[in-house]
């Protein structure tokens, strides 16, 4: 499975609520959603899963929900050395990669299967 397509699809699930209702309507069953959420709740989603999340996508008119063509590139004349920033990860046995740098008293939540995200602290430099 390929953690980063699971991280796009998680992206795109929190941004646009409606992204659930098109795969819906792009022939996801209820079934298949289900499934897709025990796979990732046990960290067991494969690409196949995640082909038939595309494929129901393309039927709607959605392109790329679990593929993406961005990548991080550091701005030039970034902050030299080393920061902290804390942050939300993924709670799942096989994380999907996606990262949330959100402030507040609510816990952020997984966009596919609404279960709380894990607290942590990334270091970069």
């Amino acid at each position: 499975m390929s953690t980063s397509r699971l991280a796009v699809l998680c992206e795109q699930l929190d941004l646009d609520a409606q992204v659930r209702e098109a795969l819906v309507e792009g022939g996801l069953s209820a079934a298949q959603w289900d499934e897709l959420v025990a796979a990732v709740r046990a960290g067991t989603a494969s690409d196949e899963l995640l082909d038939t999340v595309e494929e129901a996508a393309r039927a709607a008119g959605l392109d790329g929900v679990t593929t993406g063509t961005r990548q991080f590139e550091p701005l030039p004349g970034g902050t030299a050395g080393f920061r902290a920033v804390p942050g939300w990860r993924c709670p799942h046995p096989r994380p999907c990669g996606r990262g949330v740098s959100r402030h507040g008293p609510d816990t952020p939540a997984c966009a596919l299967t609404g279960d709380p995200l894990s607290r942590v602290r990334v270091v970069s430099g």
